[in-house]
């Protein structure tokens, strides 16, 4: 489950990123390294938000169904 987290952690990271570079250059994608197989379609917030908000809450009911009761 770790790993997969972490894979939700790097997809969310690099959302961000891409993020970041339209905010700095503009609406133009020349030069865009996101662009590339088309990250800019596959990463909308919306899938970004949803998929790892999946991911985290399975990893946090996974915790607290490991933990014993007090």
């Amino acid at each position: 489950m770790t790993a997969k987290v972490l894979e939700k952690m790097l997809l969310v990271t690099m959302w961000w990123k891409k993020d970041e570079f339209c905010k700095q250059y503009g609406a133009t994608c020349v030069g865009c390294p996101f662009d590339k197989g088309r990250v800019c379609d596959k990463a909308t917030t919306e899938f970004v938000l949803a998929s790892a908000g999946e991911t985290f809450d399975e990893y946090f009911s996974e915790i607290k169904r490991s933990k014993p009761p007090p």
